[in-house]
């Protein structure tokens, strides 16, 4: 009798044990985990800033006081000798006084060089040290350095925009301003232009210096005073300022995408440099955006980095022994860790490879399995 007992006994046993086995491995003693698919997204970091707009322009003036007239529509494209406006002779005490370019504007040139001698000695000990990844660092700040010092040893100081005095007379008296260059009539005008060559726009402090009063158009001008600027080309440059997190996403020579007066435009990153904790960022554009030659500063908006693949969250990136992955929920259950190749960061969202990616394994090259569209990916396996 109690042999059966003990038989049945035996193979209930071993039957619960093995739905415990079962039932956990289905995760029903398992807290439960947040998850969600792997998707194809555009992610792009993107913000709003204001920009100053530098052009290659000659300041054109009267040898005479007098009345203006124009005779060319402002923006009109024009050939060298084109008579653009008459100044009309009046007598007058008054005399203009011309905008000076002032040293107080200008970055602290010592503090730059002494910036730039620290970095050398940096690089220098970096490169007898082989610390590579350092070195790399040290040479783009050189390189920034560089931007600001070159900028400075051409001309030791601010160059001013070049400058045009129509002084010919015609037979009713007037002065007949005529294009010394071909290019781009612009009536509106303001004090400062002179400063605004675009060789000045790294040698400029910003904290120190902000743009007069908007330009206008100018009927009654003094003798030499300029009323017209004429833009030699299309070619423009924007100045932003960003801080250090903004501006390592940023790659000289890159083309980056910027919406300015309601225009979509693909400028150049031309140059990077440093001023103080600030980064000033040149952009040259090459298109034509509405009144690209009056303006001189205006809000845009730019989209330094942009990319489109497989989507993550940061907060499912984890390191396994030195290997960068995440876990993926097999068949709806089982926690598996998956190496990870990541393309780009955006805030709290990265773009990674997908399906699979190389990897160096010593000095051989191995393809590595990882994620998929719509793996089901752990939300915090920190947690």
């Amino acid at each position: 009798m109690m042999k059966p007992f003990f038989g049945r006994l035996v193979m209930f046993l071993i039957v619960a044990v093995l739905v415990v086995i079962v039932l956990n491995q289905i995760g029903l003693f398992n807290p439960q985990l947040d998850s969600y698919p792997a998707e194809i997204k555009l992610l792009k970091s993107e913000f709003v800033t204001d920009a100053i707009i530098f052009r290659n322009e000659v300041l054109v003036s009267s040898n005479r006081a007098g009345d203006v007239s124009f005779a060319v529509e402002d923006g009109e494209r024009v050939p060298q000798g084109t008579v653009i406006a008459t100044v009309t002779p009046i007598e007058t005490d008054q005399t203009y006084q011309a905008f000076e370019l002032s040293r107080d504007w200008l970055v602290d040139m010592e503090a730059i060089e002494q910036e730039y001698s620290s970095a050398q000695d940096q690089l220098a000990y970096f490169v007898k040290e082989n610390r590579l990844s350092e070195v790399e660092q040290v040479k783009s700040q050189l390189d920034q350095i560089l931007v600001i010092r070159n900028a400075y040893q051409q001309s030791r100081g601010f160059a001013p925009q070049e400058s045009a005095i129509s002084t010919k007379v015609g037979r009713d008296g007037k002065i007949q301003i005529e294009a010394p260059h071909g290019g781009i009539v612009a009536y509106t005008v303001a004090e400062d232009d002179l400063l605004f060559n675009p060789f000045n726009i790294p040698l400029i402090d910003y904290n120190k210096y902000t743009l007069k009063q908007e330009g206008e158009i100018v009927r009654r001008v003094l003798a030499k005073q300029p009323f017209i600027r004429l833009v030699q080309n299309r070619e423009s440059y924007l100045l932003i300022r960003v801080d250090e997190a903004m501006m390592n996403q940023f790659i000289p020579g890159q083309r980056i995408d910027v919406q300015i007066n309601g225009q979509q435009i693909r400028p150049v990153v031309s140059n990077i440099f440093k001023h103080g904790k600030e980064y000033g960022i040149k952009l040259t554009v090459l298109e034509e955006y509405s009144n690209d030659y009056n303006d001189r500063l205006t809000t845009i908006t730019v989209t330094p980095k942009k990319l489109e693949g497989l989507a993550i969250k940061t907060s499912s990136l984890i390191e396994q022994d030195k290997v960068m992955g995440v876990y993926v929920l097999k068949k709806g259950y089982r926690e598996e860790f998956v190496p990870v190749k990541v393309l780009g960061i955006f805030g709290n969202e990265a773009i990674i490879a997908s399906d699979n990616f190389l990897m160096m394994d010593g000095n051989e090259s191995i393809i590595v399995s990882t994620v998929n569209l719509y793996d089901e990916i752990v939300e915090d396996p920190k947690e």
